[in-house]
């Protein structure tokens, strides 16, 4: 299962602001290889973010932009620690009125809450949706909003020997 050495800070690191969660990460920028002509291969615009204490790190390197890269970076590292990191339950949401957006910052905090909810319940779809409340096509339609939350669920599901989701 996932990692608990740091089940008590989980929450807070995902509910702080970017400036200070950016506090406890290392920055690096390097130069990105791949398509995007002299300007992409000439600047230092791609970054790496590694969270220190947990030493998840993560990379983005989709636009020519630092400032843009960094924004980038620091939401897939806290979704990256949302997943990977178990913690205490997260009960603040309803679960019958779910409407967190993919750009709104409480996003990952509302991924911890769906993954630790599918940790205890095996990754079963159903079981999961009654344990929160909602039905199962809801809850499909939630996770399907994100594609990389949609393949992690899948390659959990996979891992635990359970059919791969599908949309219709």
């Amino acid at each position: 299962m996932n990692q608990r050495p740091y089940y008590e800070q989980r929450n807070l690191w995902l509910e702080a602001d970017n400036d200070t969660f950016l506090k406890a990460c290392t920055q690096e920028g390097y130069q990105a290889s791949g398509p995007g002509g002299q300007k992409r291969n000439r600047k230092f615009s791609a970054i790496r973010i590694t969270h220190q204490e947990t030493k998840i790190s993560v990379t983005s390197s989709e636009t020519r932009s630092q400032h843009n890269n960094r924004k980038t970076a620091l939401k897939k590292l806290k979704l990256k620690i949302a997943i990977e990191i178990g913690g205490p339950k997260i009960i603040s949401y309803n679960p019958t009125n779910i409407k967190i957006g993919l750009s709104n910052p409480k996003y990952p905090l509302f991924i911890a809450f769906l993954f630790d909810n599918l940790w205890d319940n095996n990754f079963s779809i159903s079981e999961t949706a009654k344990s929160i409340n909602i039905s199962t096509s809801k809850l499909i339609k939630l996770i399907s909003r994100d594609i990389i939350i949609w393949k992690i669920v899948n390659n959990y599901r996979e891992k635990l020997g359970l059919k791969q989701l599908s949309y219709n």
